[in-house]
């Protein structure tokens, strides 16, 4: 495990940003956390530019410490198997008995990006021509057909880092 502290680049504090989240990601002008997290790498020439990248790539290894000391509670590979095109439609529809033609295979596109946490670029190219929604009505449904996929009691559907 990289100790940031005392790595002769990591460890230099002579870099800060104006402001940082709780885990130290830093927040660019006119860049949302948002976006920095989901897709930092169009942003790294922007944090170079900036004068930031040190301080960034410490953020990353404080991250990458965090989730190595503090796994996860889900088996997101385990997720990834289990969640093949077939049993997602199987799910839709047991769940969705009075589906009209379009709902189930949007619901296994959702179901996909909520199960595996994945974007939907991501799934398998069966999914790729539906939008997953993220319809406060399916909720339930959709944690139904997780624990249909296999999802054990007790694990939380969605996780983020603390």
């Amino acid at each position: 495990m990289c100790d940031v502290t005392s790595h002769p680049t990591l460890g230099s504090d002579s870099l800060s940003w104006p402001h940082h989240d709780s885990l130290g990601w830093p927040h660019l002008a006119g860049v949302s956390a948002r976006s920095l997290r989901q897709h930092p790498g169009r942003h790294w020439h922007t944090i170079d530019q900036a004068g930031h990248w040190t301080t960034y790539v410490r953020a990353i290894a404080r991250l990458f410490e965090q989730l190595h000391a503090d796994l996860t509670p889900i088996d997101y590979e385990w997720r990834r198997i289990s969640a093949l095109p077939a049993a997602l439609r199987a799910q839709a529809w047991r769940l969705l008995p009075n589906a009209t033609r379009g709902e189930p295979p949007r619901f296994s596109a959702s179901l996909w990006v909520q199960y595996t946490g994945g974007e939907l670029q991501l799934a398998p190219a069966q999914l790729h021509e539906w939008n997953a929604t993220d319809d406060p009505e399916t909720g339930d449904v959709i944690e139904s057909a997780a624990t249909g996929l296999g999802k054990p009691t007790g694990e939380p559907l969605a996780w983020q880092p603390p």
